[in-house]
């Protein structure tokens, strides 16, 4: 084992934590006195049969590691098989780079967060050093200029966003029960995971001609439960001096149903709509978007063109289809704010109130939107005691191949053994 540098642990799945048996304290205890070691379980579906498949399961799995994507909970293929990475508790592997660190419950402290999914059902607060460096972020924010609201270029500028208020919607229970994947670089670039959250309510800070700094806006990207967001302008539509809940909480409504309605089914003038099973606030919004579209909603299955229902997990489905909101909005946003700026203010206040949770509270925020199959609004003005996975910053390199090295002695066996490795790597 000390000429090892992986190792992949393969066994049927397991119903707890890997690492609480006697397999773990043996994976724990090699990892523990060869750091450099990589570990990774794989917990194959103890139904699956198929050679060929646990193979290919293997092969993905090894790849996997080899790569350094075995930093979360992995499925593989979609055929039962997961990676589970041991997570050392030592704080100081953390800040070393040698893996995540432990989940702790802390303030934030002014670092970037998001919300993501590091397997199904398995939602983590990922936080980030400010110092570490964001690559994807830092390219966004360089994209934000002044631009003249009617020009073809309107589209293209992006605008950063303090989000306040964020929703768990069917997209994102659909991804928190495994049936759809949406996978993302986080913040700081070196994982891949879940980013959930598509509507979000917050203050402009970065400035664009018709969106000035601390100008309330609403608007859909993804991954946007997070603490800032990086938006195309044309997604933003400010709503002045409402509250950051109700707004959103209309906003998201009428755009779950209009992606469904416009975007999904592409209904017309007289098509007909049974609803079922939805929450009272997408129900609401879907009476109001039918209305908008002159598409009638009946109460008999049997002579319905489209049958939308929320299913027993929370999924939007249109005739036993699974609907992917923020794909489909692309397609309906400008008939979406046509439907916003039509609307008078008494309409625009009719919608039921929503359940609103700190977002410290997420995870009984997602049982919440499965229970109800309705929408759910994360609140992020309150980050004290939040169970988060803090991010640290990448180590530092010691040695750089634009640097020059003086080495003093170093005629023994180690001292040329670093002369030669300086040489090799530039």
């Amino acid at each position: 084992m000390k000429q090892a540098d992986s190792l992949l642990w393969v066994t049927p799945n397991a119903s707890s934590s890997p690492f609480v048996d006697v397999a773990g304290t043996l994976l724990r205890t090699l990892q523990a006195e060869q750091p450099s070691l990589k570990v990774s379980w794989l917990c194959l579906n103890q139904n699956e049969t198929d050679e060929i498949k646990i193979m290919k399961s293997i092969k993905l799995a090894y790849s996997s590691m080899m790569q350094g994507e075995n930093e979360v909970r992995l499925d593989v293929d979609g055929m039962g098989a997961q990676i589970i990475r041991y997570m050392p508790d030592e704080d100081i592997a953390a800040a070393t780079g040698v893996a995540l660190p432990r989940e702790v419950d802390s303030p934030i402290d002014g670092r970037d967060y998001e919300l993501a999914l590091a397997a199904a059902r398995t939602p983590v607060v990922l936080s980030y050093d400010p110092a570490a460096p964001q690559p994807e972020q830092q390219t966004l924010d360089n994209g934000v200029s002044e631009v003249d609201p009617d020009s073809s270029e309107c589209g293209t500028v992006k605008v950063k966003v303090q989000v306040q208020a964020s929703v768990i919607n069917s997209d994102d229970i659909a991804q928190y029960n495994g049936q759809i994947e949406n996978r993302v670089p986080t913040h700081g670039g070196k994982t891949s995971t879940t980013a959930l959250g598509t509507f979000f309510a917050g203050k402009v800070l970065k400035p664009a001609t018709t969106a000035s700094p601390r100008t309330s806006v609403m608007g859909w990207t993804e991954g946007a439960c997070a603490n800032t967001v990086v938006v195309k302008h044309n997604r933003l539509i400010p709503f002045g001096d409402q509250a950051p809940v109700q707004a959103l909480t209309r906003f998201a409504a009428l755009g779950t149903a209009m992606a469904v309605l416009e975007g999904h089914t592409r209904a017309r003038k007289g098509d007909l709509i049974h609803l079922v099973n939805l929450g009272t606030i997408l129900h609401e919004a879907f009476h109001v978007v039918c209305q908008f579209l002159s598409v009638e909603v009946i109460r008999d299955d049997d002579r319905s063109k489209f049958t939308i229902e929320a299913s027993k997990t929370g999924e939007l489905l249109v005739n036993g289809v699974l609907v992917n909101i923020h794909k489909n909005l692309a397609v309906c946003h400008d008939t979406l704010v046509k439907l916003l700026r039509d609307l008078d203010r008494d309409s625009w206040f009719n919608f039921p109130t929503p359940k609103c949770f700190a977002l410290k509270d997420y995870k009984e925020a997602f049982k919440a939107a499965i229970e109800s199959r309705d929408l759910v609004v994360l609140n992020h003005d309150d980050l004290d005691g939040i169970s988060h996975v803090p991010i640290y910053r990448p180590p530092t390199h010691l040695l750089t191949p634009q640097g020059a090295y003086i080495i003093i002695g170093g005629l023994g066996g180690l001292g040329r053994y670093t002369c030669s490795w300086l040489v090799e790597h530039g």
